[in-house]
């Protein structure tokens, strides 16, 4: 994921239909940070309706490629998750 700091620290400080964009045309090594964050935040904070969608999306059973496709179909979804806790992540990437 330190390879992918700058993408994130870009997501997380653009508008709201820029992080839409961003996500659904992210990269393959891209997806795997999203993936990672999708993974590991719900383990460390309560995020409310979207807990049961991060920890689906971080779900190790599932391909990347699957991963990917649910992360473009949802990536509204995907970025107000990530919003809820957006000053946490930005410091974790600083």
């Amino acid at each position: 994921m330190d390879e992918q700091r700058y993408f994130i620290q870009l997501l997380l400080d653009t508008s709201f239909e820029q992080q839409i964009a961003l996500v659904a045309t992210a990269t393959e090594s891209q997806i795997k940070a999203l993936v990672e964050i999708a993974y590991n935040l719900p383990k460390l904070t309560d995020l409310g309706p979207h807990q049961k969608f991060l920890t689906y999306l971080g779900n190790q059973k599932h391909t990347l490629r699957y991963k990917k496709s649910l992360l473009k179909n949802h990536a509204g979804r995907f970025v107000k998750a990530i919003n809820t806790v957006r000053e946490q992540l930005l410091e974790l990437v600083k």
